[in-house]
């Protein structure tokens, strides 16, 4: 899948001047700066592509290579299965650009290497400290949007301000709903008492995947629901203490709950995967 969308972001390789192996002259080929339009069920998305006109005196054509909806469908299709098993096998389907953007309402880097230094470590350490076969990203929804759209402005906790802006525009975003959740994998009993006893973790966001002309992600945007205090609550070992919580619940109350679900129909739910018009688009 990462292999066909690189062969759609690569150059036109230009036919070199001078005879051929049969001695005919090669074509002559001029490459030129184009900005096709591409309309298909994720709405209007823009692309700058090289043109090649190959003229040899006997027939003129272009060779054009939009960002198409397929290609818009496969790396919706790749960052879904990125997500949802990131805690198992890490980012492996979506293609990053080299000079890729991260920011969430706490930290804010620029590169591959070093969103990936960032990424690594956290997901190890939720492993460790929540029992792995328990531990879910569940997407609420994914679907694209206009490339300049902003549905994180609404989430209680967006990105940082501060971040430095896109190295480029992009011609259309990939929107996320997501949330996640797990067991404590830690519970200790001595004398018939529980000194230890972890609660669930949850966390709750949307994230905004931003895709430039190549086809790769060259930003990703991270907004919570929770503040990061709230969330840096479950690490107060106060917080897992039956014994001090039935004295002091203060600390155990500081925890971010997984809110009930609203029906059992609603838990059998699949993802929903939209890869429609933008309302712009109608």
């Amino acid at each position: 899948m990462a292999f066909a969308m690189s062969a759609v972001a690569s150059a036109i390789t230009p036919i070199p001047r001078g005879a051929t192996s049969s001695g005919r002259r090669a074509p002559r080929v001029g490459l030129r700066s184009l900005t096709s339009k591409s309309r298909g069920m994720h709405g209007n998305v823009y692309k700058t592509v090289p043109r090649a006109t190959i003229e040899d005196g006997v027939f003129e054509a272009e060779i054009l290579s939009p960002l198409s909806a397929e290609v818009i469908a496969s790396i919706v299709e790749s960052l879904r299965k990125d997500l949802e098993g990131q805690y198992a096998d890490g980012f492996t389907y979506t293609p990053f650009a080299s000079d890729l953007q991260f920011v969430d309402p706490v930290v804010a880097l620029e590169g591959r290497v070093s969103y990936n230094l960032l990424w690594s470590p956290l997901w190890f350490a939720m492993n460790q400290i929540l029992e792995p076969s328990s531990l879910e990203f569940k997407l609420v929804s994914l679907e694209v949007i206009e490339a300049a759209a902003d549905p994180l402005a609404t989430v209680p906790n967006p990105p940082r301000e501060d971040a430095p802006r896109a190295p480029r525009e992009a011609v259309c975003a990939v929107h996320a709903v997501w949330e996640t959740f797990g067991t404590g994998k830690y519970n200790f009993e001595a004398g018939g008492f529980k000194l230890l006893e972890q609660q669930p973790f949850y966390m709750s966001g949307q994230d905004v995947f931003r895709i430039d002309a190549s086809g790769r992600v060259m930003r990703h945007e991270s907004a919570w629901d929770q503040s990061p205090s709230a969330l840096a609550a479950y690490g107060n070992p106060l917080a897992h203490s039956p014994a001090f919580s039935n004295i002091i619940p203060f600390f155990a109350d500081q925890v971010v709950k997984k809110p009930e679900p609203p029906s059992e129909d609603a838990e059998d739910e699949a993802v929903e995967t939209i890869v429609s018009p933008p309302p712009s688009a109608l």
